[in-house]
């Protein structure tokens, strides 16, 4: 999903992530990048998933051997 207007609270559905996300454990897009990033629960196991904001699609990143409780990236990003 993604804000179709920030001011009126719509949502736009942009495309299916390509993954069956069990669980989410946070996610972030930058302001200055504009990048979306989750942390996502797939077969099990817990990754980081950059999100194609054209396409909705998630690809996988670095696996996390501990359980993640939160997420949060810093100013700048």
């Amino acid at each position: 999903m993604q804000t179709g207007s920030a001011n009126a609270g719509t949502l736009v559905e942009v495309g299916p992530l390509g993954v069956n996300a069990e669980a989410s454990n946070g996610s972030y897009i930058g302001g200055t990048s504009n990048s979306a990033y989750a942390i996502l629960t797939v077969s099990g196991a817990q990754k980081i998933y950059n999100i194609n904001l054209t396409s909705g699609a998630a690809t996988a990143g670095v696996d996390f051997p501990q359980p993640v409780k939160a997420f949060a990236l810093g100013l700048g990003f």
